[in-house]
Protein backbone atom coordinates (compact mmCIF):
# COMPACT_ATOMS: atom_id res chain seq x y z
CA UNK A 1 0.00 0.00 0.00
CA UNK A 2 1.04 3.66 -0.60
CA UNK A 3 1.88 5.65 2.52
CA UNK A 4 -0.90 8.02 3.38
CA UNK A 5 -3.17 6.16 0.99
CA UNK A 6 -6.67 4.99 2.12
CA UNK A 7 -7.31 0.99 1.97
CA UNK A 8 -9.39 -0.19 -0.44
CA UNK A 9 -12.63 -1.46 0.83
CA UNK A 10 -12.53 -5.45 -0.28
CA UNK A 11 -15.92 -6.55 0.96
CA UNK A 12 -17.52 -4.13 -0.61
CA UNK A 13 -19.53 -2.39 2.33
CA UNK A 14 -19.82 -5.71 4.12
CA UNK A 15 -18.63 -6.19 7.34
CA UNK A 16 -16.67 -9.65 7.96
CA UNK A 17 -16.17 -10.79 11.19
CA UNK A 18 -16.23 -14.47 12.87
CA UNK A 19 -19.10 -15.90 14.40
CA UNK A 20 -20.96 -18.78 16.14
CA UNK A 21 -18.19 -18.88 19.42
CA UNK A 22 -21.79 -18.68 21.58
CA UNK A 23 -23.32 -21.64 19.80
CA UNK A 24 -22.87 -25.04 21.47
CA UNK A 25 -20.81 -27.76 19.60
CA UNK A 26 -24.25 -29.22 18.47
CA UNK A 27 -25.31 -26.27 17.18
CA UNK A 28 -22.24 -25.34 15.29
CA UNK A 29 -22.58 -29.00 13.51
CA UNK A 30 -26.08 -27.96 12.83
CA UNK A 31 -24.80 -25.02 11.30
CA UNK A 32 -22.46 -26.33 9.52
CA UNK A 33 -24.64 -28.65 8.27
CA UNK A 34 -27.56 -26.33 7.04
CA UNK A 35 -25.02 -24.03 5.29
CA UNK A 36 -23.36 -26.86 3.61
CA UNK A 37 -26.56 -28.06 2.03
CA UNK A 38 -28.08 -24.31 0.95
CA UNK A 39 -24.08 -23.86 -0.44
CA UNK A 40 -24.40 -26.62 -2.71
CA UNK A 41 -28.20 -26.42 -3.25
CA UNK A 42 -27.54 -22.57 -4.70
CA UNK A 43 -24.21 -23.92 -6.67
CA UNK A 44 -27.40 -26.60 -8.55
CA UNK A 45 -29.12 -23.53 -8.83
CA UNK A 46 -26.16 -21.29 -10.23
CA UNK A 47 -25.54 -24.08 -13.07
CA UNK A 48 -28.94 -24.96 -14.05
CA UNK A 49 -29.75 -21.55 -14.91
CA UNK A 50 -26.25 -21.15 -16.45
CA UNK A 51 -26.70 -24.08 -18.70
CA UNK A 52 -30.51 -23.29 -19.62
CA UNK A 53 -29.08 -19.35 -20.94
CA UNK A 54 -28.83 -19.58 -24.94
CA UNK A 55 -27.69 -16.45 -26.74
CA UNK A 56 -31.07 -15.47 -27.63
CA UNK A 57 -31.94 -12.11 -27.20
CA UNK A 58 -35.51 -12.83 -25.52
CA UNK A 59 -37.25 -12.04 -22.08
CA UNK A 60 -36.74 -15.34 -20.87
CA UNK A 61 -33.09 -15.26 -21.29
CA UNK A 62 -32.98 -11.69 -19.47
CA UNK A 63 -34.87 -13.50 -16.78
CA UNK A 64 -32.32 -16.44 -16.32
CA UNK A 65 -29.54 -13.90 -16.18
CA UNK A 66 -30.62 -11.76 -13.24
CA UNK A 67 -31.70 -15.58 -11.85
CA UNK A 68 -28.32 -16.40 -12.45
CA UNK A 69 -27.22 -13.16 -10.88
CA UNK A 70 -29.14 -13.54 -7.64
CA UNK A 71 -28.13 -17.18 -7.33
CA UNK A 72 -24.77 -16.08 -7.77
CA UNK A 73 -25.01 -13.62 -4.23
CA UNK A 74 -26.48 -16.13 -2.56
CA UNK A 75 -23.46 -19.01 -3.47
CA UNK A 76 -21.70 -16.12 -2.10
CA UNK A 77 -23.13 -15.46 1.13
CA UNK A 78 -23.47 -18.90 1.70
CA UNK A 79 -19.75 -19.59 1.40
CA UNK A 80 -18.85 -16.03 3.55
CA UNK A 81 -20.88 -17.55 6.04
CA UNK A 82 -19.20 -21.06 6.24
CA UNK A 83 -16.05 -19.25 6.49
CA UNK A 84 -17.18 -16.73 9.35
CA UNK A 85 -18.00 -19.98 11.39
CA UNK A 86 -14.68 -21.62 10.37
CA UNK A 87 -15.95 -24.25 8.39
CA UNK A 88 -15.44 -25.18 4.69
CA UNK A 89 -17.65 -26.16 1.79
CA UNK A 90 -18.56 -29.66 1.25
CA UNK A 91 -16.09 -31.86 -0.44
CA UNK A 92 -18.93 -33.01 -2.51
CA UNK A 93 -20.13 -29.86 -3.71
CA UNK A 94 -18.88 -30.94 -7.19
CA UNK A 95 -21.60 -33.34 -7.38
CA UNK A 96 -24.08 -30.47 -6.76
CA UNK A 97 -22.25 -28.63 -9.96
CA UNK A 98 -22.96 -31.66 -12.46
CA UNK A 99 -26.59 -32.10 -11.22
CA UNK A 100 -27.32 -28.58 -11.77
CA UNK A 101 -25.94 -28.94 -15.11
CA UNK A 102 -27.33 -31.93 -16.04
CA UNK A 103 -30.63 -30.38 -15.15
CA UNK A 104 -30.13 -27.06 -17.00
CA UNK A 105 -28.93 -28.73 -19.98
CA UNK A 106 -31.43 -30.99 -20.15
CA UNK A 107 -35.15 -28.66 -19.98
CA UNK A 108 -33.03 -26.11 -22.19
CA UNK A 109 -32.91 -29.00 -24.82
CA UNK A 110 -36.43 -29.74 -24.28
CA UNK A 111 -37.83 -26.27 -24.68
CA UNK A 112 -38.74 -22.65 -23.08
CA UNK A 113 -42.05 -24.39 -21.28
CA UNK A 114 -39.27 -27.10 -19.47
CA UNK A 115 -37.21 -24.26 -18.90
CA UNK A 116 -39.88 -22.76 -17.08
CA UNK A 117 -41.08 -25.57 -14.92
CA UNK A 118 -37.61 -26.64 -14.09
CA UNK A 119 -36.97 -23.61 -12.63
CA UNK A 120 -40.78 -23.84 -10.54
CA UNK A 121 -39.68 -27.38 -9.07
CA UNK A 122 -36.35 -26.69 -8.01
CA UNK A 123 -37.69 -23.36 -6.60
CA UNK A 124 -40.16 -24.92 -4.92
CA UNK A 125 -37.34 -27.96 -3.60
CA UNK A 126 -35.47 -24.80 -2.01
CA UNK A 127 -38.14 -23.34 -0.44
CA UNK A 128 -38.66 -26.39 1.50
CA UNK A 129 -35.08 -26.49 2.15
CA UNK A 130 -35.44 -23.09 3.60
CA UNK A 131 -38.37 -23.43 5.79
CA UNK A 132 -36.73 -26.73 6.99
CA UNK A 133 -33.50 -24.84 7.97
CA UNK A 134 -34.68 -21.69 9.27
CA UNK A 135 -37.11 -23.24 11.94
CA UNK A 136 -34.39 -26.27 12.78
CA UNK A 137 -31.03 -24.46 13.24
CA UNK A 138 -29.97 -21.81 16.17
CA UNK A 139 -28.96 -19.59 13.81
CA UNK A 140 -27.28 -16.09 14.91
CA UNK A 141 -29.40 -12.95 14.26
CA UNK A 142 -27.83 -12.00 10.85
CA UNK A 143 -27.38 -15.33 9.48
CA UNK A 144 -30.93 -16.12 10.04
CA UNK A 145 -31.91 -12.37 8.23
CA UNK A 146 -29.60 -13.50 5.64
CA UNK A 147 -31.01 -17.13 5.36
CA UNK A 148 -34.71 -15.37 5.23
CA UNK A 149 -33.77 -12.98 2.48
CA UNK A 150 -32.37 -15.73 -0.10
CA UNK A 151 -35.77 -17.48 0.56
CA UNK A 152 -37.44 -14.47 0.17
CA UNK A 153 -35.60 -14.38 -3.61
CA UNK A 154 -36.53 -17.77 -4.01
CA UNK A 155 -40.03 -17.38 -3.68
CA UNK A 156 -39.24 -14.44 -6.06
CA UNK A 157 -38.22 -16.94 -8.55
CA UNK A 158 -41.38 -18.86 -8.70
CA UNK A 159 -43.81 -16.05 -9.08
CA UNK A 160 -41.27 -15.15 -11.97
CA UNK A 161 -41.29 -18.37 -14.01
CA UNK A 162 -45.37 -19.44 -12.74
CA UNK A 163 -45.97 -15.48 -14.57
CA UNK A 164 -43.63 -16.66 -17.81
CA UNK A 165 -45.92 -19.88 -17.79
CA UNK A 166 -48.95 -18.12 -17.86
CA UNK A 167 -48.35 -15.53 -20.39
CA UNK A 168 -46.93 -18.30 -22.12
CA UNK A 169 -49.60 -20.26 -22.55
CA UNK A 170 -51.91 -17.33 -23.07
CA UNK A 171 -50.05 -16.75 -26.06
CA UNK A 172 -50.26 -20.12 -27.05
CA UNK A 173 -54.21 -20.08 -26.80
CA UNK A 174 -54.58 -16.61 -28.98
Amino acid sequence: MIPNEKPVELTQGKEIRFRGEDRSKAARREIRAGLRTLHRLEIMAVNIYRFQITNKRSELNRQLIHGLDIEIQHAQDFLVLLYEYGFKPAFWRGIFWLVGLAFGFSSRLRGERAILKMGVWVEKKAVEHYDELIESIDWDDESRAIVRKNQADEYHHIDMWQTLLRKMDEAAGE
